[in-house]
């Protein structure tokens, strides 16, 4: 079902809440609960938003942020950390980018997000966008919106707002439309008087009654911008992967069904390959071994490689030479140490130097690929951070 439900918070999960569910933007139910965890059970939504009281959050603007989404984390984080006097590890900090270049940080305890998400859980509630709810509303440029009772005030100022209690609240209300240019404010009056010093400004009443009027504000911001989201960084919510495969189960169930059949059919096919080609190869090995019986010990393409070698007449030093440059080229991190030639003895040999056992057998696979068989001589030590190998060719 594409329904979003909205939930209005308290300041802390024990208080009571509001909750309502959006369907096309429209407020199509809502209600009052005692507490967070009374609002269990209420079904399943495409999109859970919740509303936290503002109060608990701290937010400051950046005219100029800088491009990068790394370099403006860390700024926002130095920056809220100086103005908050708080330890680093206390505070979890956001950022969002306003349509017009400019941005703005959020900071809020650890301790108290960690609080709400434990508590959002227990609830079997996992919103997806957590905002404080003076960034809830949507408001044109040089307008404002308040919302407000007898005790507590959200006032909202496109990308910026805040929430207190008032007095205090109409004081720095106060403050900010002196500040700021504007010129016309909505106001929600739940209950109270309308705040003091609003001369010269027009004001209008939102069309509405209490919780509902604020579900509906909500909704049509909603259909306008995207909501600044506290679940960032370590407190981004993990894809529900099991909800997102649920409609696709059944059909995924008979492709299963038809794979089983066709990998039935594929590995039966491999199988019979398989059997066929061990076959074939034990077959060669019988023919090579009564061949060649000197040498039923030999793989019978190498030996076949050996020999082709061994019946050469162009094999020179030079060319040894050039395919242990290629080979050891080819190989990681090898370099000769020494080479020698025992003319009498016809043996080629070469020392080299490598960080990986590995690399002394890439070497001997370089030189296999250019028919020129090497055995190891006396094993491989160890000199610091290095080995030592020694392999050799016979001519």
């Amino acid at each position: 079902m594409n329904e979003t439900l909205i939930l209005i918070l308290g300041e802390n999960p024990a208080d009571p809440i509001s909750w309502g569910r959006i369907q096309k933007n429209v407020l199509v139910d809502w209600a009052q609960n005692a507490s967070l965890f009374d609002a269990r059970g209420l079904g399943e939504f495409s999109q859970t938003l919740a509303v936290m009281a503002g109060e608990c959050v701290a937010m400051r603007e950046a005219a100029s942020p800088p491009r990068s989404d790394a370099k403006f984390r860390a700024a926002a984080k130095l920056l809220m950390e100086d103005e908050l006097a708080e330890a680093p590890e206390t505070l979890h900090i956001a950022t969002a980018r306003a349509k017009g270049g400019a941005g703005f940080s959020l900071a809020i305890k650890r301790s108290l997000l960690d609080e709400w998400i434990n508590a959002f859980d227990e609830a079997g509630l996992s919103p997806d966008i957590i905002v404080p709810d003076f960034c809830a509303f949507d408001t044109q440029p040089n307008a404002g919106l308040i919302v407000f009772d007898g005790v507590r005030m959200v006032a909202s100022f496109g990308d910026t707002g805040f929430a207190a209690e008032r007095p205090l609240a109409d004081e720095v209300l106060e403050t900010v439309i002196a500040t700021k240019d504007v010129q016309t404010i909505d106001y929600l009056a739940i209950d109270g008087s309308l705040p003091q010093g609003l001369d010269g400004i027009e004001t209008q009443a939102v069309l509405g009654e209490g919780v509902s009027a604020q579900f509906e504000l909500i909704a049509r911001a909603m259909a306008k911008t995207d909501f600044v989201n506290l679940r960032q960084g370590a407190y981004r919510k993990a894809t529900d992967w099991k909800s997102m495969i649920a409609p696709w189960k059944r059909a995924a169930m008979l492709a299963c069904a038809c794979g089983l059949g066709l990998f039935a059919m594929v590995g039966a096919e491999g199988l019979n390959a398989s059997r066929n080609a061990d076959a074939y190869e034990e077959r060669a090995q019988d023919m090579h071994n009564s061949t060649f019986p000197k040498f039923s010990n030999l793989d019978p393409g190498d030996h076949a490689r050996r020999m082709l070698f061994s019946s050469g007449t162009d094999v020179t030093f030079a060319k040894i030479t050039n395919a242990v440059a290629a080979s050891v080229e080819e190989a990681d991190d090898v370099l000769v140490d020494r080479i020698r030639f025992d003319a009498d003895r016809k043996v080629y040999s070469v020392n080299i130097r490598f960080e990986q056992v590995s690399a002394l057998e890439e070497v001997k696979a370089g030189l296999a690929r250019r028919s020129i068989p090497a055995e190891e001589a006396g094993g491989v030590r160890r000199s610091g951070e290095q080995f030592i190998g020694e392999l050799e060719i016979k001519l």
